[in-house]
């Protein structure tokens, strides 16, 4: 009789198939797992960009050094973050040294107020300085 008994359940059991509350199929959790990796690269190429971009807006890399910012950024973001980090902003890309002014004096022709004080240090004056500069002007253009 048990023997019986333990026919009757293992034919009870492959009768009603698995509980769909506690097991998926196989093509869900593939379907599944390809969508993780998808939004996972979409994700990481938007992180690498974004790395990329400030980098280069702040002078931590240069152009040349995009492609391979770039490639390091999509093997190990980590790495990429640990060296932009770690890089020092280059003053110089950063602007100019005049702020944008045009050098030796102002459109008007008067002379700044650092070019009026060396006048007066070497004792020549303003006018003529002026005029050695604008001839200067003059001969470079």
């Amino acid at each position: 009789a048990p023997a019986d008994a333990v026919c009757t359940a293992i034919a009870a059991l492959k009768a009603g198939g698995p509980d769909p509350a506690k097991f998926v199929s196989v093509d869900v959790v593939n379907s599944l797992r390809d969508q993780v990796a998808a939004l996972s690269a979409v994700a990481s190429a938007r992180e690498v960009d974004e790395t990329v971009k400030a980098a280069l807006a702040d002078g931590r890399i240069l152009p040349p050094m995009e492609a391979w910012a770039r490639e390091l950024g999509k093997k190990d973001i980590a790495a990429l973050k640990a060296y932009v980090a770690a890089a020092t902003p280059i003053a110089a890309l950063g602007g100019t040294q005049t702020r944008g002014q045009q050098p030796g004096g102002g459109a008007d022709g008067k002379l700044t107020d650092v070019q009026v004080a060396v006048c007066k240090a070497i004792g020549v004056s303003e006018e003529d300085y002026a005029k050695s500069l604008k001839a200067s002007a003059d001969a470079a253009a």
